[in-house]
């Protein structure tokens, strides 16, 4: 596979033109869409299905980022749009926009175990390694039970520290 970008481009091409309505050869209406109607989603949430699957290859994260800014235009209100895009500019390296994403979120759900952790990732890999340690043990004690996913993840990042 030469060029993913593009085979991601002709993918989303191809479910777009899926929903377009189109016309017949004898001028009749073609169905609206092979799914129906009842099922159809939005123009935001292919966007934000778009910005998930660039988010999964590190080559493709620069153009994830630019989507999810553009969906946080249209919809600033979305948390989880914002929570999304954090991960995204982790991943980039870029931790002072995600830093200023992740203190508007922990503003608004400072004992959500979720934000908790991406604030603990951020940490880790900005270099704070104490800071890390403390945001995932506070993430964990808002965690119901023993041996849960956020409990392994924090066992792989404290290995990597040593």
């Amino acid at each position: 596979m030469k060029n993913p970008r593009r085979i991601v481009l002709l993918v989303f091409w191809a479910v777009l033109a899926c929903l377009a309505p189109g016309e017949a050869r004898d001028g009749g209406s073609l169905p609206v869409s092979l799914v129906p109607s009842e099922e159809w989603i939005s123009d935001s949430e292919a966007r934000l299905a778009m910005a998930r699957f660039l988010s999964y290859d590190r080559a493709t994260l620069g153009e994830s980022l630019r989507t999810y800014d553009r969906l946080l235009l249209e919809e600033p209100q979305r948390l989880d749009i914002l929570r999304e895009r954090v991960q995204v500019l982790i991943g980039l390296n870029l931790f002072d926009r995600a830093a200023r994403d992740l203190d508007v979120l922990l503003a608004r759900f400072p004992d959500d175990a979720a934000i908790l952790e991406d604030a603990a990732v951020l940490a880790a890999n900005a270099g704070h390694a104490v800071r890390s340690r403390a945001l995932y043990e506070r993430a964990l004690s808002k965690t119901p039970g023993g041996e849960s996913p956020l409990a392994l993840r924090y066992a792989d990042f404290r290995q990597g520290w040593g």
